[in-house]
């Protein structure tokens, strides 16, 4: 029971040592894939929805992860962990809400929840970046974001398809 949240800390710290020091060589447009974000996606998109336990896991998700955005990415510590949080409810609710048939994960699903929280995380950060340091903008949705969007996207449906066999393979 305990293996599975220090499995994944270690590789969401894995993740953040990648994303800052090897795949900065490999960026495009100045954008390096944010694999925390990513794998934290699709954590909590494949977690069970009917376990009460998902929801405490979502919330140990977004604080592991938030943790490392915070300390990697950001100046300022706690604002990837409150984004994280309200994206992490968003996601289970939106689940929720969905009917897929006979598919727990369809694929159709999948990509606009992904866009919207991505683009609602980036917005996020951009609030709190500008209520931090008000010399900040507040928020600019530009090239550059779609870009840094559809970069993120690629590498989170190659998650998607592997840990949609996993889950259908062992019932992760």
């Amino acid at each position: 029971m305990w293996k599975k949240p220090v499995f994944i800390i270690i590789l969401l710290y894995f993740f953040a040592l990648l994303q800052n020091s090897f795949l900065i060589y490999f960026n495009i447009f100045g954008i390096v894939p944010n694999f925390i974000f990513i794998l934290f996606f699709l954590l909590v998109f494949f977690s069970n929805q009917g376990r009460s336990a998902s929801v405490w896991e979502i919330f140990m998700y977004a604080v592991a992860a938030g943790f490392f955005l915070d300390i990697y990415l950001y100046k300022y510590i706690g604002q990837s962990i409150i984004a994280l949080i309200i994206i992490g409810w968003l996601i289970k609710k939106i689940k929720s809400s969905l009917k897929s048939g006979n598919d727990s994960y369809p694929f159709s699903h999948f990509l606009p929840i992904f866009l919207v929280c991505f683009f609602l995380y980036s917005a996020l950060m951009m609030v709190c970046l500008h209520f931090l340091d008000p010399a900040q903008s507040l928020i600019v949705f530009d090239l550059k974001l779609i870009v840094e969007a559809f970069y993120n996207l690629f590498f989170a449906v190659i998650g998607f398809v592997w840990l949609r066999q996993i889950s259908r393979s062992e019932g992760f």
